[in-house]
C-alpha cells in the first residue's frame, strides 16, 4: 500500500479538480457549438500522474496509486478515413482549378486570334503561339515539369 501524506492528498485533489474543470469547459464548448455547421466535437485527453520510481517494498499484487490527473490536450473526434478522403478531394479540386485556369486562358487566346495566318506579323504570331503552348502546358498540369 502506498503512503500518501496529507499535503500530497491535497495536491492530488487539486489536480483532479483542475482536470475536471477543464473537462467541463470542453463539454460546455461542445454543447454551445452543437448547431454550428462543420463543428467537430472535442474530448479532453488526460493521463495519470505517477511520482517517484519503483517501490521495491510492495508486493506485485499491490495496486499502484497515482498522484492525480494531468491534462495532456484536447482532441477532435473525427473519422480518420473521412479526413484523408476530404484532403484528397480538396487536392483534386485544386488541380482541377489549375487546369480550368489554363483552359480559360486558351479560350481567351483563341478569341483574340481566331486563326493563326501566315499574313500575321511573324513576331506577333510567334508570341501568340508561345502563349498558346504555355497555356496548354498549364492546363494539362505540365508547368514546371520539363
Amino acid at each position: 500500500m502506498s503512503n500518501i501524506s496529507t499535503f500530497g492528498t491535497f495536491g492530488t485533489a487539486r489536480l483532479g479538480i483542475y482536470a475536471s474543470q477543464k473537462a467541463l469547459e470542453v463539454v460546455g464548448n461542445n454543447i454551445s457549438n452543437i448547431n454550428t455547421p462543420n463543428y467537430t466535437r472535442q474530448v479532453l485527453n488526460q493521463k495519470a500522474l505517477h511520482v517517484g520510481g519503483v517501490d521495491h517494498y510492495t508486493m506485485s499484487s499491490d495496486v499502484r496509486v497515482g498522484a492525480g490527473a494531468l491534462v495532456t490536450g484536447v482532441s477532435q473526434l473525427r473519422d480518420p478515413y473521412l479526413d484523408i478522403r476530404y484532403r484528397n478531394e480538396m487536392s483534386n479540386v485544386g488541380a482541377a482549378d489549375a487546369k480550368l485556369a489554363g483552359l480559360q486562358e486558351l479560350a481567351g487566346i483563341w478569341r483574340e486570334n481566331a486563326v493563326f495566318t501566315p499574313e500575321m506579323e511573324p513576331r506577333r504570331r510567334e508570341q501568340d503561339i508561345a502563349r498558346w503552348h504555355e497555356a496548354v502546358k498549364r492546363s494539362m498540369g505540365w508547368a514546371g515539369q520539363q
